[in-house]
């Protein structure tokens, strides 16, 4: 079972919730504290993300995986004076009690985008537990363990994640590249067909803070929304937690 969250899905619900609103920097910028069942959530902010201060996107977002009903609290600093929220169909109507909005949620997976005060847009991903999780030790996998990756994030390894998904797709068919428990820190990464990228619960792949860890993308191999944009586009990947099937 997939997970919600893809750094290609919070591009195309930011395309189209705000193709009719004025571009960023008009939008107002904030921070948002989600808790679910009295836990904070962390929320991150697309936005502030290496490679993208030319746009600034006005984007956040949450993932988390929850089993049954949830109960989400959003808090944006301020009070509540309007709030944008949809689809409908994901739980019941939000409701502001002081300065939080709260939202139940009947059951995941679902997502939902929420905004306060015309600030940017959260979205919230959550996900049921994972039901099929791959066997490392399976011929239609390899596990990022045998390349001896730090997983504590201390270190870069662009270079090593790079190679592990080219081996993957070296063997011309479906392969699964199995991410174990630990903290992977990364600059651009480039998928392959052929590819699935799985995250074991715990596991979590992090951007780099350092610019240079994000070459420019020839124009040639650009999405067109940005190519359109910018002929010199900075890569730069998204920050993902498992358990996440990519």
């Amino acid at each position: 079972m997939g997970s919600l969250l893809s750094f290609a899905l919070a591009i195309f619900f930011s395309l189209l919730l705000h193709a009719d609103e004025p571009q960023p920097p008009d939008v107002k910028l904030g921070y948002y504290r989600v808790t679910l069942g009295q836990k904070d959530i962390p929320v991150t902010n697309l936005y502030t993300a290496p490679g993208f201060s030319y746009r600034k996107l006005p984007i956040s977002y949450v993932a988390v995986t929850q089993s049954g009903p949830s109960d989400v609290v959003i808090e944006a600093g301020e009070s509540i004076q309007t709030f944008d929220w949809g689809p409908q169909t994901g739980g019941s109507a939000p409701v502001v009690k002081d300065q939080q909005l709260h939202l139940h949620i009947e059951s995941a997976p679902a997502k939902i985008a929420v905004r306060i005060n015309h600030n940017q847009w959260l979205f919230l991903f959550l996900d049921s537990p994972e039901a099929m999780r791959p066997d490392p030790k399976a011929a239609d996998v390899i596990s990022l363990a045998s390349y001896g990756i730090d997983s504590t994030g201390k270190r870069l390894e662009t270079v090593a994640l790079q190679k592990a998904i080219d081996d993957a797709a070296a063997r011309g068919k479906p392969t699964t590249l199995f991410v174990p428990p630990g903290t992977y820190r990364t600059g651009s990464l480039w998928m392959k067909s052929n590819v699935t990228l799985y995250l074991d619960e715990g596991a979590t792949v992090l951007g780099d803070d350092k610019e240079d860890s994000y070459p420019l993308v020839p124009y040639e191999h650009q999405p067109q929304w940005a190519a359109s944009a910018d002929p010199q586009t900075i890569s730069s990947p998204s920050a993902a937690t498992g358990p996440l099937r990519a």
